[in-house]
């Protein structure tokens, strides 16, 4: 569960479990977690909540629909994760890259609908800073220097 509020999760915990109990199901209590999100590091420190007799723990970070979510609602670790992915999947294409044999047209298609995409994936919703903006910037032209090869200065 995600909240902003604690009464809100408190809230949301019971509903979950009177909803699951409609339908003939169990929440795993060793397994529920919940985070608190915040920006202030005052609030929410709690590392159980109660509920009806039962404890749940507290967790700083989970991925979520394949989105790392903090709970500082900071995207620098989504971000590096992204990067890394991205790395991975230009290290499986290197061999495709570095052919002389396909054209630098191709080779940027290839970027731009298989390599990219991993990295960029949700990041219409990301809240960056320019410093990791620039985190991003600095790994495509990285991946755009191995596309295009050495050049000479002055020609």
């Amino acid at each position: 569960m995600i909240s902003r509020r604690f009464k809100n999760l408190e809230e949301g915990l019971e509903r979950l479990e009177m909803e699951a109990q409609k339908v003939g199901l169990k929440v795993n209590r060793a397994k529920t977690q919940y985070l608190f999100s915040s920006r202030k590091s005052t609030t929410g420190n709690n590392k159980f909540i109660e509920l009806n007799g039962n404890k749940y723990e507290r967790c700083d970070k989970f991925k979520y629909l394949g989105v790392l979510v903090t709970k500082d609602n900071e995207m620098k670790e989504e971000i590096k994760a992204r990067i890394a992915a991205g790395n991975r999947v230009h290290q499986d294409s290197l061999k495709v890259m570095k052919s002389h044999n396909l054209s630098r047209n191709l080779k940027i298609k290839v970027y731009r609908t298989v390599v990219r995409p991993v990295v960029m994936y949700v990041s219409e919703t990301w809240t960056m800073t320019a410093a990791e903006e620039e985190l991003l910037k600095r790994w495509e032209r990285k991946v755009l220097r191995k596309i295009f090869g050495a050049t000479k200065e002055d020609g």
